[in-house]
């Protein structure tokens, strides 16, 4: 087996899953096709590629592998198809697909489920565009938007909520269907103190007010999701934020209120990077093709609810080309709105590796933000003061329980409610996460290329080194050079003899 796929039979669950995912994130980044799909969609922030452990499937992972005449190559084959990531008849059950690996609904980090997005627009009749590692829907994408408020929109589509994200709008996550409301969903929410929801299916409503959850409905135009409509509008995030601060209370009556009597507002956008996309253009090899491949999309055991799923997408499907797409005037940014209006950035002060917030009265010094160069960890110590005390810990802001231990404590030693230091905490985390990608965009940035001799030096050198006498130069310099440390010698103080 190649050192450089190791996956081991008798390991569990998430051990080939992880493995499989970072193989089909390099993939993407050394291939084009999935590449070009996410920028078909709209998707231009590089940062969600990485954020999200975005993948792309071409057929190349079982050139990886032992070949099936080795016990090897069986066994890792068999455990994969445990998994989901292989089928019965031995190939990839992601071929062709954009991949998403879908993460516990308690924010531990463990993949629970996987989705792929088909790319290809030549696909058999019937072929499901959407393809799941399991029957059951589990896990919750982007988990840790439900850490920084108590506010999270909630698409129907997973590309949806990546519109979302790519325009700013950090606080998204998705179902996986209009009706696909999942008691993984509701957990999350009760776990992370979600308060509310902003819907672009109104269907799942109820499950939400039933739960004690505000539900607010995101009006689209009729017969387009919020995919299509970003990719319509000049300035997307402007566009979407129409949308958000249109918002329609669901429920009966008036909304619960928050502390303060108001009702509780939609998050600002978050600053994005402007970098694209990376480009890549390194060809790979991969399988060769079977036409048998697009009737085991649809053969599968595993998958003969597959029509299901293509509603995920909305009504328009994306993949036509834009010019199908109905017209619409891009949607202005509402200066009058029931909602008060959205928050505004945290000031920093940044001095080399330490970082001041101030919250009210409440003061935060940060540091350690330096030390995570990956986005799978926000690991900072966190000082916590007011006039009527402090607090100090290290914690990864992105684990539930490091959170929920910081709030409770911070609380009792500051002299405030809980419920401000969790407020808080979300409105740092978010500010973290923006100078932490600032950070990592630098590190990455092209080093300063070495200096190079112009045409003229270039010359001079070279008519130096084909000099015949270039060795009686040399010794003449070395002539001068003593020449000169003589004058600085004491006269007192021995020459030393010295031989070429």
């Amino acid at each position: 087996m190649p050192d450089t796929f190791p996956i081991r039979p008798d390991a569990d669950d998430q051990q080939p899953l992880a493995r499989i995912i970072d193989y089909y994130h390099r993939t993407l980044k050394e291939t084009t096709e999935g590449l070009d799909y996410l920028r078909s969609r709209g998707i231009t922030v590089g940062e969600a590629i990485d954020r999200f452990r975005v993948g792309y499937a071409n057929r190349t992972l079982g050139l990886k592998l032992p070949t099936t005449d080795l016990k090897a190559g069986k066994e890792i084959r068999a455990r994969l198809q445990q998994v989901g990531l292989y089928r019965k008849t031995g190939r990839e059950h992601f071929n062709g697909c954009v991949v998403f690996p879908i993460m516990a609904a308690d924010g531990s980090g463990q993949i629970v489920d996987v989705y792929g997005r088909k790319t290809s627009k030549d696909l058999r009749k019937g072929t499901p565009l959407h393809v799941f590692s399991s029957n059951e829907r589990r896990g919750v994408w982007n988990v840790e938007a439900l850490h920084a408020g108590n506010e999270i929109i909630l698409c129907a589509g997973l590309f949806d909520a990546l519109t979302f994200w790519n325009a700013g709008y950090r606080n998204v996550t998705c179902t996986f269907g209009p009706d696909a409301l999942t008691d993984d969903h509701l957990a999350a929410f009760r776990e992370f103190g979600i308060r509310r929801v902003l819907v672009t299916a109104e269907s799942i409503a109820p499950k939400l007010l039933a739960a004690g959850i505000d539900c607010y409905h995101l009006v689209l135009p009729p017969g387009i999701d919020a995919n299509a409509y970003a990719l319509q509008a000049s300035d997307p995030s402007q566009a979407l934020g129409a949308v958000i601060r249109k918002a329609l209370w669901l429920g009966k009556g008036q909304p619960a209120s928050v502390p303060g009597g108001q009702i509780p507002q939609p998050a600002a956008p978050v600053a994005v990077p402007a970098a694209d996309v990376p480009p890549a253009s390194v060809p790979v090899a991969t399988e060769p093709r079977d036409p048998k491949d697009d009737e085991d999309e649809l053969d599968d055991d595993q998958w003969d609810e597959s029509e299901k799923a293509d509603d995920l997408d909305g009504e328009n499907e994306p993949d036509q080309p834009t010019s199908d797409i109905p017209a619409l005037p891009p949607a202005p940014i509402l200066t009058a709105s029931p909602l008060p209006p959205a928050p505004q950035d945290i000031e920093a002060d940044v001095s080399g590796d330490e970082i001041t917030m101030h919250l009210g009265h409440r003061r935060y010094r940060i540091r350690g933000l330096s030390k995570n160069l990956s986005f799978d960890q926000l690991k900072v110590n966190i000082l916590a003061s007011t006039d009527q005390g402090l607090y100090v810990d290290t914690l990864d802001i992105y684990i539930a329980r490091h959170r929920r231990a910081f709030i409770a404590q911070a609380a009792i030693e500051l002299g405030v409610q809980e419920e401000t230091i969790k407020k808080d905490l979300g409105r740092l985390l978010l500010k973290l996460e923006e100078l932490q990608d600032e950070q990592i965009s630098k590190a990455m940035e092209p080093k300063q290329p070495d200096p190079t001799m112009t045409a003229e030096e270039k010359d001079e050198a070279l008519r130096l080194l084909r000099d015949p006498n270039l060795l009686d130069r040399i010794v003449s310099d070395f002539d001068l050079i003593g020449e000169g440390v003589s004058k600085f010698r004491s006269p007192d103080t021995p020459r030393k003899s010295s031989v070429f």
